[in-house]
């Protein structure tokens, strides 16, 4: 699935609420305090971003890749990340609470203090 590209963009802070955004590229960019609260994001790129506080609340991540990326402290709340790539990523002191991670990769994945 191929959607938008934003790799290696600076959006910090950028807006991208209740967006369709499937399959979309975000590798390498810049997302510190992105608010992606609502949207849908299946199957989307997020390898090697930055996602320090963003919010991901109630968003639809399923089958995306968040391989490496750094997302400490981010809100998932509610966010769908089943079957998605974790691996080797930084989630420390994020808000998991009722996010669905059924069937998702979280070999290698940071997850201290984060909230369930």
């Amino acid at each position: 699935m191929s959607g938008p590209s934003f790799a290696g963009q600076d959006l910090h802070g950028h807006t991208f609420s209740n967006q369709s955004l499937r399959g979309a590229d975000f590798s390498g960019a810049n997302l510190t305090k992105a608010n992606f609260s609502g949207a849908d994001l299946t199957c989307a790129n997020f390898s090697g971003a930055t996602l320090g506080e963003a919010n991901f609340s109630n968003a639809s991540a399923a089958n995306a890749s968040f391989a490496g990326a750094f997302a400490s402290k981010g809100n998932f709340s509610g966010a769908d990340l089943s079957y998605a790539d974790l691996s080797s990523a930084d989630f420390s002191g994020a808000n998991l609470a009722h996010a669905n991670l059924t069937g998702a990769n979280t070999s290698g994945c940071d997850m201290t203090g984060a909230k369930f």
